[in-house]
């Protein structure tokens, strides 16, 4: 008799093993608990697809806001002391519009004998708002800042006033690189590649 119940207890508990390892086996089968090798979701196939629309983004560009080249262009400028509230705008087709106020014309002339012939037009805009509109153009290869027109209100201000600050000398060396080399997009000064010696010192 016992021994009959020895069989039939390990008949009953190899049974049992053999559907609890059948049962787990469906269970894999129709639930399985291993995570499947992630994929990418529309939205991060769409990231990885999307062209760079960050000038930060882009390898082998260097940008400078507006606001950046204002303050670069003061500290250029207020040297001397002779120019005040400088600013700098940047428009389409490498247009850049300066405003400033020459703010004490004696001193202005003590540093640059040559205006001395433009004394009285000098003294007329001391302390008046001057409007400078000029574009980047192509000076034997390289960038250069060239005047398109000048104004105090309705008042025509010479060229020739303006050209040793803004045609020669530091202000026009922020854009000393190759021509092809930079642009002007988004309220930004881009560089491609070359940046400007004025920029590295």
């Amino acid at each position: 008799m016992n021994k009959y119940k020895k069989t039939w207890l390990t008949a009953f508990t190899v049974t049992v093993v053999i559907l609890l390892l059948c049962a787990g086996a469906l269970a894999l089968v129709f639930n399985p608990q291993t995570e499947a090798p992630q994929t990418d979701t529309d939205e991060q196939v769409k990231k990885q697809t999307e062209p760079f629309v960050s000038i930060e983004d882009n390898v082998g560009a260097v940008s400078f806001t507006e606001d950046q080249l204002t303050e670069l262009c003061r500290k250029i400028f207020f040297q001397n002391g002779c120019i005040s509230d400088l600013k700098l705008d940047l428009k389409e087709k490498e247009k850049i519009e300066i405003s400033a106020k020459i703010t004490d014309a004696d001193k202005l002339m003590q540093s640059y004998p040559e205006l001395s012939g433009y004394s009285v037009l000098l003294s007329l805009i001391e302390d008046k708002k001057l409007k400078i509109i000029g574009s980047l153009v192509n000076n034997n290869g390289n960038a250069a800042f060239n005047i398109d027109s000048a104004k105090v209100g309705a008042l025509t201000v010479d060229k020739a006033l303006l050209s040793p600050f803004f045609e020669e000398g530091d202000f026009t060396a922020v854009f000393d690189v190759p021509y092809n080399s930079f642009e002007i997009t988004d309220d930004r000064l881009v560089f491609y590649g070359e940046l400007s010696p004025i920029f590295k010192n």
